[in-house]
């Protein structure tokens, strides 16, 4: 888990989190997380946009480690109801790809490199099986890697 503040740097950070990227805690405390993502800027700016309006946002993002290899996480972020601190808790998606998560239907098109109307005909076929909640979509990576690969 880590927690960062409104300019998205890392105020807190677990062993366990940090060693996933790499580094110690103690390198990432006041370092901007933003650095370590490996994403076009349009679509980081179109999920902190999310993220400052609903208090919540979930998807699934590519970042570099310490040692430059590249890493697939997916997470879910909120706002803590505490402070104007925000929660990040993540995990490494495994090679299967069985992991379901939550993602904005334009992100689950930047994962799978297609089109939000490419997505929504899948779901609407029932090729993606897939469940709504609060403008999102719950799907199953290894569904959307099976149609990506037919």
């Amino acid at each position: 888990m880590a927690v960062t503040d409104d300019d998205q740097r890392f105020q807190a950070i677990s062993d366990e989190y940090a060693a996933l990227l790499g580094y110690t805690a103690a390198e990432l405390v006041g370092r901007l997380a933003l650095e370590l993502v490996d994403e076009h800027p349009a679509l980081v700016a179109t999920r902190l946009a999310e993220l400052k309006r609903n208090g919540r946002h979930a998807a699934v993002v590519t970042l570099i480690r310490k040692d430059g290899a590249r890493i697939t996480l997916a997470y879910r972020m909120r706002r803590s109801l505490e402070s104007r601190l925000w929660v990040t808790e993540a995990h490494l998606l495994d090679g299967k790809l069985n992991t379901h998560v939550d993602l904005s239907k334009d992100d689950a098109a930047g994962v799978a490199g297609v089109t939000v109307r490419t997505i929504e005909r899948w779901i609407a076929n029932n090729e993606l099986p897939a469940h709504g909640r609060r403008g999102s979509v719950r799907i199953r990576l290894h569904d959307l890697e099976r149609l990506l690969t037919a």
